[in-house]
Parts: structure tokens; C-alpha cells; sequence
């Protein structure tokens, strides 16, 4: 999604998002599977691709769990205390531009 796209109060943490993955080598895409995988309490998880490359890109990131793990306890660390409603986009009417 275009940087444009997110509220103002959100654009922050999407620079702190990918300064953080940046730092480990990671694509985004695979800090996400990795954190959702090492951190959600659901049982499995259901991830959208729109191409066998990406699917394939989420498998890997899987399979890299381990080796993705100091990525996603920074992740967890630099965001504990944000506002839930700023990843989802449905909730961003709710949040002060």
C-alpha cells in the first residue's frame, strides 16, 4: 500500500516497520509471515498471494522461522504499545488524522 494511503498517525510506524526489517535483510513480506507465525495465538494461519512467486515467498518465510526469530522479538518490542486500530484498515476512520 502507498505510503500515501495511511493515516498520518500511522505513517511513522510504517518507516519504523521497514527501518527494523531493513536492518535484518528481511523482505517485509517475510518479517510478516514470521511475526504472525511466532506470535499469533490462532492455530494456523491464512495469508492472501496473488502469485505462485509470493506463495512461494510465504512458504520460505516460514521454513526461515527460526532464523527470522530476532527480527520478529524487535518487531514485538518496537510496536507493544500501539494503537490496534492503525492495522486495520477498516478501524482508520476511527483514528485522528
Amino acid at each position: 500500500m502507498p505510503l500515501e494511503k495511511v493515516p498520518a498517525k500511522g505513517r511513522p510506524l510504517v518507516e519504523k516497520f521497514a527501518n527494523i526489517v531493513a536492518s535484518y535483510g528481511v523482505s517485509i513480506a517475510d518479517a510478516a509471515v514470521c511475526f504472525g507465525l511466532q506470535y499469533s495465538r490462532a492455530p494456523f494461519m491464512v495469508t492472501g498471494a496473488e502469485t505462485v512467486a509470493q506463495l512461494e515467498e510465504q512458504l520460505d518465510a516460514e521454513k526461515r522461522q527460526k532464523q527470522l526469530k530476532a527480527c520478529s522479538d524487535e518487531l514485538a518490542r518496537g510496536f507493544k504499545d500501539m494503537d490496534g486500530a492503525i492495522v486495520n484498515p477498516s478501524l482508520w476512520s476511527r483514528i485522528q488524522k
